[in-house]
């Protein structure tokens, strides 16, 4: 049997804090990663994360894509 390999719409952001925190060390995320993260686990919008941290929605959406490529090649 072959087994599905992720894709980057395949990661959800609900992680535990344990998941959480081994993401932060193993992936090596910026400040500003990081922050989105914990946002987005919150279930913040990339409309909320942009207003909250001054920046653009489409680098929310930018860097929220490579959250999860990060997260994928550890997984």
């Amino acid at each position: 049997m072959v087994e599905k390999v992720p894709e980057e719409k395949d990661v959800k952001f609900d992680f535990t804090r344990n998941e959480y925190n081994y993401f932060c060390e193993q992936c090596m995320f910026s400040d500003l990663q990081e922050k989105i993260l914990e946002m987005k686990i919150k279930e913040k919008s990339n409309v909320q994360i942009s207003m909250n941290l001054h920046i653009s929605e489409p680098t929310v959406t930018r860097e929220v894509r490579k959250i999860k490529k990060k997260i994928l090649k550890i997984l």
